[in-house]
């Protein structure tokens, strides 16, 4: 059964308290906002009671009207005292009060909305005060003999010691002899570690195409150990039209140490050779496969069937839908390490064309963008997405366009947060399962520095909005 949530808020916020609860049905949560079930003729107070009463989880939207707010405060208070799970998002900077200051916040300001709403379904999973604020369970017994173990190893140790030092002397081994070791002279030559191979087992055959070379500690960026490889063209045209491009195998410099937590450590992965889309997938690419009954229509389809849209980049795709319609045109969608290398080259660009933000390199959110938080200084000349490849300025070192804004793309990796920590030097993929699945470039709806190439966001696979698109990558040969 699924968890029904209560928002509280100001009705100065109503507009994206809306947008929140859309994303809340759509994550399958119940959610209860009070003009969403009050009906003329009720009371507000009792219906208000009867919402709270009725949900597990209170969330807060915290901004400077809602802080300023009576009943907001009444509500809180009302579900602290019901035992409620209280889940503050920080919408708006803003001076907390004090009945707030004891509980974890979730910020959501700006476009960290996008990127921190798996952490707002994270924590309807757990409780939202800080750890230091809950009553300490007493410890089982078993949680007590576990913080025991290292003492009594360290006892144990000592007495060990002590027993060494004051035992007397000996010239007499306290190993026996093991007579049994002087029969391995029976043992056949073909079986002894000793054995010398023969030449033809130190003989190099050369490598074939199909072999992946590893990349050794003492590679540099680029390159990976030599080997024979095939000749393969810059950039090809596929059965259906579709341009993509070559990036060659080799090393490169994933993430950045300077980034947020997912986005960290900086480390070298090495890929293999592979084909990439040189533009985003369009409404006309995408309009041929649900011609083809291999795609289905777009979760919403406003800007689909607008007749002057047929080259911008398909939005309102959920994850399924963007395999789907990769896999119908024989690909598939890159791997985060395939978009990343893709977007930054070998040189660790922080935006796809070098490390310095140019306003007429992209479509992001500017003056034409309706958000608080869009740039004043820029005007790309759209105040959402453009056709595909318009910016000839913001090519990746590989040619590839739009890999910074217009649309957020989604990748084939699940996320997870410690990702880079723990991933494969050789052709890395995220983990085998997960809850989200990873967007990476930003989009029209983005501020600059969301639209770095190493920046990650996390989405549920069957969850698409009006800036999620995608483009498909291949390996030479399939």
């Amino acid at each position: 059964m699924a968890k029904k949530i209560f928002i509280s808020y100001s009705r100065h916020d109503l507009n994206f308290v809306e947008k929140l609860a859309q994303d809340l049905l759509d994550a399958g949560y119940e959610v209860w906002y009070d003009l969403s079930k009050i009906e003329g003729g009720d009371r507000w107070a009792q219906e208000i009671q009867k919402g709270i009463n009725q949900s597990q989880i209170f969330v807060l939207v915290v901004t400077p009207h809602s802080i300023a707010s009576e009943w907001v405060e009444k509500e809180y208070i009302f579900a602290s005292q019901r035992g409620l799970k209280v889940v503050p998002l920080l919408r708006e900077h803003c001076q907390l009060p004090i009945w707030l200051l004891n509980i974890q916040y979730v910020d959501i300001v700006g476009i960290n909305y996008e990127r921190n709403f798996n952490q707002v379904l994270e924590s309807f999973q757990n409780y939202g005060r800080r750890k230091e604020d809950r009553k300490p369970e007493s410890a089982s017994w078993k949680h007590r003999l576990e913080k025991s173990v290292p003492y009594i190893g360290m006892i144990l140790a000592m007495l060990a010691l002590i027993l060494l030092l004051f035992l007397p002397k000996s010239p007499v081994s306290l190993i026996p002899p093991t007579p049994t070791l002087t029969s391995t002279s029976t043992t056949t030559p073909t079986n002894t570690p000793t054995q010398t191979p023969t030449p033809t087992f130190t003989q190099t055959p050369s490598v074939t195409p199909s072999q992946t070379p590893s990349a050794t500690p003492t590679a540099e960026l680029g390159e990976g150990t030599p080997s024979a490889t095939l000749t393969l063209a810059p950039e090809i045209t596929d059965d259906f039209g579709i341009e993509m491009v070559l990036v060659e195998e080799g090393v490169f410099l994933m993430g950045s140490d300077s980034g947020d937590t997912d986005e960290s450590p900086a480390h070298l992965a090495n890929l293999n050779a592979y084909y990439i889309d040189k533009y985003e997938v369009t409404n006309a690419a995408y309009r041929a496969c649900v011609a083809d009954l291999g795609c289905e229509l777009p979760k919403n389809t406003r800007y689909y069937l607008q007749p002057d849209h047929p080259e911008h980049p398909v939005v309102y795709v959920t994850w399924e839908m963007a395999n789907a319609y990769c896999e119908w045109r024989g690909a598939r969608l890159p791997t985060e390490a395939e978009w990343e290398k893709a977007a930054r080259g070998t040189d660790s660009f922080s935006y796809p064309w070098g490390n310095f933000f140019v306003r007429s390199a992209l479509n992001y959110c500017e003056q034409n963008c309706e958000y608080s938080w869009k740039d004043p200084f820029g005007n790309d000349g759209f105040a959402m997405t453009s056709p595909v490849g318009s910016y000839e300025a913001g090519v990746s070192p590989y040619g590839v366009y739009d890999m910074a804004g217009n649309v957020s793309e989604w990748v084939y990796d699940w996320y997870a947060e410690d990702y880079y920590r723990n991933s494969n030097r050789d052709n890395p993929i995220g983990p085998e399962s997960g809850i989200y699945r990873v967007l990476r470039g930003g989009s029209w709806y983005n501020k600059a520095v969301d639209l770095q190439t190493f920046r990650r966001s996390a989405l549920r696979p069957n969850v698409a909005y009006n800036y999620t698109g995608f483009r498909c990558a291949s390996s030479p040969g399939e």
